[in-house]
């Protein structure tokens, strides 16, 4: 847990991607205390919790999809 919210550190996501497959899908994030960090789209979250299928990635998937038709309609 951080001062921002939780933190999810991933080794790999999904169907063995790891880091450098997923560098066009993330956005650099500038933190508080002058920290960069660079953070997974929306969009590229969905798959692998659909896949993991576990009760925590569920409760995350309905507000993925909505945050991202909400982007959507910007």
């Amino acid at each position: 847990m951080t001062s921002s919210g939780p933190l999810d550190v991933l080794g790999e996501i999904g169907k063995g991607k790891f880091y450098e497959d997923l560098l066009d899908q993330n956005q650099d994030y500038l933190l508080e205390d002058g920290l960069q960090t660079r953070v997974l789209d929306h969009a590229t979250l969905v798959e692998p919790k659909e896949v993991l299928g576990r009760d925590k990635d569920r409760a995350a998937l309905a507000i993925l999809r909505r945050t991202l038709e909400e982007k959507l309609k910007i």
